[in-house]
């Protein structure tokens, strides 16, 4: 339906004008310019009104000249058409004032069809967004290959390269207090304390 977005045939067709004509006119323009915004839509409806405008206004003018002629006395004076033009100078040029400005309509809205149809032709189109999900690509990628670290496993010092660190051996402390036998430190915790056997023998047992 080529009247669906504006163009309706009650409201551009007067006495004397076919409305299956304005349809089949409207209905070319829609094929050729297969508009998709509402934006083309309404320049193409006023293209197809002014295009319907103009034919009206021609044949307008072929009439205005068979009026003027007829009125005129037959056999008298110049020529028929120029006593027709001459009668009604006036009127012809109102009806020309009405061409151009339907002209320079038509051409405005051609201008702005082409225009919109040319950028949303160039227009780049959107790049593919990635599904959503609830997993941080950051928090994932931390995840994934994440290796706990061992408290009693040494941290290699600032600046060094973790991959191939081998920790080394901490040096003896200096004077280091050599273990006291077990007997030993149970003779002198006997010698020392009121109750010496029962912590000989406690000590003794361990």
């Amino acid at each position: 339906n080529a009247l669906k977005s504006g163009i309706h045939a009650q409201s551009l067709v007067i006495r004397g004008e076919n409305a299956e004509d304005l349809a089949a006119l409207s209905a070319e323009y829609y094929d050729h310019w297969q508009p998709l915004t509402p934006e083309e839509r309404l320049w193409l409806d006023a293209l197809i009104r002014n295009e319907w405008l103009l034919r009206r206004l021609a044949v307008a003018e072929a009439q205005m000249w068979d009026y003027a002629i007829a009125r005129l006395e037959p056999g008298a004076g110049p020529p028929p058409l120029g006593r027709a033009f001459y009668s009604r100078e006036e009127t012809f040029e109102r009806l020309q004032r009405r061409l151009s400005t339907t002209q320079r309509n038509c051409a405005r809205a051609l201008h702005e069809l082409e225009r919109l149809q040319k950028a949303r032709r160039e227009a780049p189109s959107p790049e593919p967004q990635p599904p959503e999900s609830g997993l941080d690509s950051k928090s994932l990628a931390t995840e994934i290959g994440f290796v706990p670290q061992n408290p009693s496993t040494p941290v290699p010092p600032a600046g060094a390269n973790p991959i191939g660190f081998v920790p080394q051996p901490q040096p003896p402390a200096a004077n280091p207090q050599p273990p006291v036998p077990r007997r030993l430190f149970a003779q002198r915790a006997s010698r020392n304390a009121p109750f010496g056997p029962t912590l000989v023998q406690v000590f003794s047992s361990v």
